[in-house]
């Protein structure tokens, strides 16, 4: 959202790949995050990138068993 009010142009994917290659904690998902904004640089939620969104639907069910049970 501030990109857009502030109108800059965001490079995420390298954004991505930098935070990947100085970050101490390594996480696996940097690499999937990269790839999601290489795939689609105009990408503005990854939760609604192809890898992201089959990994919620394939941990979804799991999930609600988790908070069925907990109620």
């Amino acid at each position: 959202e501030a990109a857009k009010v502030n109108d800059w142009t965001l490079n995420n994917a390298g954004i991505a790949a930098m935070w990947r290659g100085g970050c101490i904690i390594k996480s696996v998902f940097l690499s999937d995050i990269t790839a999601a904004y290489r795939e689609n640089p105009q990408l503005e939620n990854l939760l609604t990138s192809p890898f992201f969104l089959k990994a919620i639907e394939k941990a979804q069910p799991g999930w609600r068993r988790v908070i069925a049970q907990s109620t």
